[in-house]
């Protein structure tokens, strides 16, 4: 497990990284992708929708506000334009991440613990636990990003990789880009509060998955082997 934490650590401050240096240098603001969004809704709804599916995906590698930007794309698209345009974007940056941890994490991995048995156990804790990750990371900045590169680097199956995060991801584009789509700038508390209540059923939901899944290790049989025989 702590192997495993201390590689969570070092893909956060790499995350962390990026998002410190934009938002020092100023290259990329929220009102920079407002007025993004503004310019190409005037244009076609289809520059919206790709430029909103962009934006999430290369969110990546350059930690831009996931949750900001789906309301956005509620408030510019519609709710039932903003859903798949977020939702690809989400999965387009899902994917990429589970495939960089899969192609590069190992390395990674090694250099951290180069005990094979020791990546063994960091592998199996993540198939025991990475699951409730992946539902429940949208609470949280960069946790998508790193629970995806974290699945791919311990080889976690993309069977039960996209399920995972597919639940945790489409609920979410569901409820935020329609808070977005009943929100405005002069009334965006429609957006607050959905997002405030997101947050604690996504952690709550978390936090209950966990309880279930220990209560049920716990509770399970231990197999003592064949009776022996008189």
């Amino acid at each position: 497990m702590k192997d495993l934490i201390r590689l969570a650590i070092i893909m956060a401050a790499l995350f962390g990284f990026t998002f410190f240096l934009i938002n020092l240098t100023g290259i990329l603001t929220l009102d920079d992708i407002e007025a993004a969004l503004t310019y190409v809704s005037q244009i076609h709804p289809v520059w919206v929708f790709l430029l909103v599916a962009g934006l999430l995906w290369v969110d990546l590698l350059l930690s831009i506000p996931t949750m900001a930007v789906s309301l956005l794309a509620g408030y510019f698209l519609g709710w039932s334009l903003a859903v798949p345009a977020v939702c690809t974007g989400l999965m387009l940056a899902g994917g990429s991440g589970y495939w960089l941890g899969r192609r590069y994490g190992l390395r990674l991995l090694s250099r951290i613990t180069p005990d094979p048995v020791r990546l063994e156990a960091m592998t199996a804790i993540f198939s025991r636990y990475g699951i409730v990750t992946l539902i429940v990371c949208r609470a949280l900045p960069m946790l998508p990003e790193i629970s995806c590169c974290l699945a791919g680097a311990t080889r976690l199956p993309i069977s039960r990789f996209l399920p995972a995060y597919l639940i945790g991801s489409v609920p979410y584009a569901i409820v935020v880009t329609y808070a977005g789509s009943i929100s405005s700038v002069d009334n965006p508390w429609p957006a607050l509060i959905m997002a405030a209540v997101l947050s604690l059923v996504l952690w709550g939901g978390g936090a209950l998955l966990l309880w279930y899944r220990r209560h049920r290790l716990r509770n399970r049989p231990v197999y003592a082997g064949p009776e022996p025989k008189p």
